[in-house]
């Protein structure tokens, strides 16, 4: 340490001596100016060393030489010249740590570049060959500010593994945040501390005894405010990832491809961000891969072919992006899928066959055409089916009588024709959505056997007949929408039994007959029986919001 102290302290006067120099320099420049031949001496003296001359010698000198600009010029050389010399001949006399404290002064990040551990880190970082040496010299890159966290903050952790995740993190956080424009984390208890990584916030470690108990298991960082883009850093935390949540954040740019490295990363939450460009085709390295959703993103391209190499798949959720082309036929090989959503894009063509393990199905919002394949009544654990807005055509499959598990059917807004199938007599359908189809026939009486069902919507199309009495049997039925048909007949009576029936429309068909008082006794919040032939009667002063004038 006292070494160090007079090393500065040379170094110190040595600049001294050449700011003296030039101070010198300065009166020189002024005694010239005034044409002073004693002062001129005295200075000449100080900047040589040598005894003054003659007066009478310098003054038949002066009384020649009366060019100040000349003059002034000579000097001016002579005084840079000796203060370059001096200079040289300081720093020649340094040290090595003497003149580390010179460079220092000048260029403090050219000395941290000379420090063993930055030294040390910045070759690892280089061989990890996540990060380009082009980003890390840039001093206001993500990459560049988790390393010089490294060198200078984060200064206890020795090991290369440690230095790895930490790495990873650090860029992380720096890439996803912009302190200056006011985007910050919303959570960051911990990060960028002394503390393992273990407890920072949204980061999970390994339980198991057999595995580091500091190495990175899972990050959660979902609607945590994050900005920026992805860093490729992330693949350095490599095998010991399970879980990666960044969903419901801001994060713009692409999907590192490093992220096909994770090899055994079970889930993938990437969704409701702002994420460009394509899928990568690395994902499909991760090959214990058990969720991917990257739903609500800007998504283009197609959907890769090689995603069939997840044989572990059970859930894949890519809607609401911008996906073209084809749905892969390859994914029928996805025997564990559960879980399909593609709604949302702009996917094309025709409907391939999907793995009979299928519980949720959504295929919504495309422009899929062709005709609804019967191949879908083979997947008889089917929970939830939304094939709606799309341009299907031709009938509705029969086979769809085997979908004996099913929910919710949603095929509104094609252009399917044929009948509604008497075959509906699903135990545990809820919602039932035809509407806007080219459907015609009547109403079979079977449809009363769907006793869950919520909601029957078969409006916009061209349904004929009458109301089926066996609807009293739909005791849970809330919403009977069947406008805008032929429907014809009476309003069956009975209809005032549906106990929990809140909205009933019938507006816009051929109903004749009078509005059955029985109306009058249930919950509705919406009753729309205008444009039909249906008489005023007494009854219908009992029943709310009927406008049967139209």
């Amino acid at each position: 340490m006292l070494n160090t102290f007079e090393n500065a302290e040379t170094f110190h006067h040595r600049r001294l001596e050449r700011e003296r120099h030039m101070a010198n320099m300065d009166i020189f420049s002024n005694v010239i100016q005034h044409d002073d031949e004693a002062a001129i001496l005295s200075v000449v003296d100080a900047l040589s060393g040598f005894p003054l001359a003659k007066k009478e010698e310098v003054t038949t000198i002066a009384t020649k030489e009366r060019n100040h600009f000349r003059l002034y010029t000579v000097c001016s050389a002579t005084a840079v010249l000796l203060i370059i010399v001096s200079i040289l001949s300081a720093w020649g006399g340094m040290n090595k740590e003497e003149k580390a404290i010179a460079t220092e002064l000048v260029n403090p990040s050219a000395s941290r570049d000379l420090n063993p551990r930055f030294q040390r880190i910045f070759s690892l970082i280089l061989d990890w060959g996540f990060t380009p040496r082009s980003q890390l010299e840039i001093e206001t890159s993500a990459s560049r500010k988790a390393l010089n966290w490294l060198v200078e903050v984060d200064t206890d952790t020795f090991e290369a593994e440690d230095i790895r995740a930490r790495y990873a993190l650090a860029s992380l956080y720096f890439g996803t945040q912009n302190v200056s424009d006011g985007f910050v984390w919303t959570r960051s208890m911990h990060w960028l501390s002394e503390f393992p990584v273990c407890l920072w916030y949204g980061v999970y470690c390994h339980d198991d005894e057999w595995i580091r108990v500091d190495r990175v298991g899972g990050l959660n960082l979902s609607s945590n405010g994050l900005v920026g883009h992805l860093p490729e850093e992330l693949g350095l935390l490599g095998l010991d990832i399970h879980s990666l949540d960044v969903s419901n954040n801001f994060i713009t740019g692409k999907i590192p491809t490093s992220i096909g490295l994770m090899k055994n990363l079970r889930h993938l939450y990437l969704g409701s961000n702002l994420l460009t460009g394509t899928l990568p085709k690395s994902i499909a390295q991760i090959n214990i891969l058990q969720r991917l959703f990257i739903e609500d993103c800007l998504l283009t391209g197609t959907i890769p072919t090689e995603m069939a190499y997840l044989q572990d798949l059970q859930a894949i959720g890519l809607h609401e992006n911008a996906f073209t082309g084809t749905i892969p036929g390859r994914l029928n090989q996805l025997s564990q899928l559960v879980v399909l959503y593609l709604d949302g894009n702009s996917l094309i063509g025709t409907l391939p066959p999907f793995p009979t393990s299928l519980v949720d199905l959504r295929l919504r919002q495309n422009m899929l055409s062709g005709s609804i394949p019967s191949q879908l009544g083979l997947l008889n654990l089917l929970q939830t089916c939304y094939l709606d807005t799309n341009c299907f055509v031709g009938t509705i499959p029969e086979e769809f009588a085997n979908l004996r598990f099913l929910q919710e059917l949603h095929l509104y807004n094609n252009y399917l024709t044929g009948s509604v199938p008497s075959l509906f007599q699903f135990q545990y359908l809820r919602i039932l959505y035809l509407d806007g189809n080219h459907l015609g026939g009547t109403l079979s009486p079977q449809l009363g056997l769907m006793q869950s069902i919520e909601s029957l919507f078969i409006f916009d199309n061209l349904i004929n007949g009458s109301l089926p009495a066996s609807f009293v049997l739909l005791t849970d039925l809330e919403q009977l929408v069947a406008h805008t048909n032929a429907l014809s007949g009476v309003i069956p009576e009975d209809l005032g039994n549906l106990s929990k029936l809140k909205v009933l429309k019938l507006q816009e068909n051929h109903l004749t007959g009078s509005v059955p008082p029985s109306l009058g006794a249930l919950p509705l919040t919406e009753l729309q029986l205008h444009w039909n032939q249906i008489e005023e009667s007494d009854a219908s002063a009992a029943v709310p919001a009927i406008d049967c004038s139209q």
